[in-house]
């Protein structure tokens, strides 16, 4: 398998993380890998120095790829990844986003004129509709538009009613990822220079029935701390019900913060694995 062909090659698999392999240093008193691969289904994502360029093409020799592209070297047309057009930068910067898909995947659920007045219940046929489209908008919200990710999960919490309203709030954040365009950036930071920070909030539902939470965990540097102006790169993001019944705004904001804590780290560990 491939995981075995890596970790022939002196790779191991990152235990927070069974996707990446990484190649540990040559100084054992080093805290930098030397080289990381993500596997992605039958892509690979993978970058870093001498030691690790030498042991990929030792992968390549191995397994004959379709194609094999280095990302800053492809300019302004990138590549795409499961619907998510990435590029690299001169400055070693990346940016990614996920206007084609939106173009060419997301369409809104027609229904006759009519319809939602008229029904309490949809049919099986437009159940399908709406499980189809919000499961292209919870893509979307995953892996480049955050701004959907809230809708998608109250969609998705709503499926039970059969709510002719899914129809309404499906179309709804079709229209809003159509209306708006997301490029989203990933900043070279040192890797000295590296520092975590957690962006938290959550909605409290007077009738106690769904509080909503949600939070970024992203990358900066140092100058966050020193109070200056401070590059963000955002990492990962949730948006969920929350899981547990909370009386009080308070104590709904303290269980988003205590998951989101917990989200960054786990990041930070994966990150600074060896």
């Amino acid at each position: 398998s491939l995981v075995a062909t890596f970790e022939a090659l002196g790779y191991r698999r990152n235990p927070y993380d069974k996707c990446i392999v990484m190649l540990p240093p040559a100084d054992s008193g080093d805290y930098i890998n030397a080289g990381h691969a993500l596997i992605e289904v039958d892509d690979i994502f993978e970058g870093g120095d001498k030691k690790h360029r030498s042991q990929m093409q030792k992968f390549y020799d191995k397994y004959k790829c379709g194609k094999c592209k280095k990302l800053i070297d492809l300019g302004d047309e990138g590549t795409l990844i499961s619907g998510i057009r990435v590029k690299q930068h001169k400055d070693f910067t990346f940016t990614w986003h996920m206007d084609e898909y939106i173009k060419n995947s997301l369409k809104l659920i027609d229904v006759p004129r009519g319809y939602l007045s008229k029904t309490t219940m949809i049919d099986d046929w437009v159940m399908s509709q709406v499980v189809s489209c919000n499961g292209k908008i919870g893509w979307l919200g995953g892996n480049g538009r955050p701004d959907l990710a809230a809708g998608h999960s109250i969609i998705a919490g709503q499926y039970k009613d059969k709510s002719p309203q899914l129809i309404s709030d499906c179309n709804q954040c079709v229209k809003q990822a159509m209306a708006n365009q997301y490029h989203l950036k990933i900043w070279s930071i040192a890797l000295d220079q590296i520092r975590y920070v957690l962006f938290v909030d959550s909605g409290f539902d007077q009738s106690g029935i769904r509080h909503q939470q949600g939070w970024f965990v992203c990358f900066t540097n140092k100058s966050l701390n020193d109070h200056l102006r401070a590059p963000v790169s955002i990492c990962k993001w949730t948006s969920r019900k929350l899981p547990k019944k909370a009386g009080s705004p308070q104590l709904v904001e303290t269980y988003a913060a205590s998951a989101g804590a917990a989200d960054t780290n786990w990041v930070m560990c994966m990150f600074e694995s060896t």
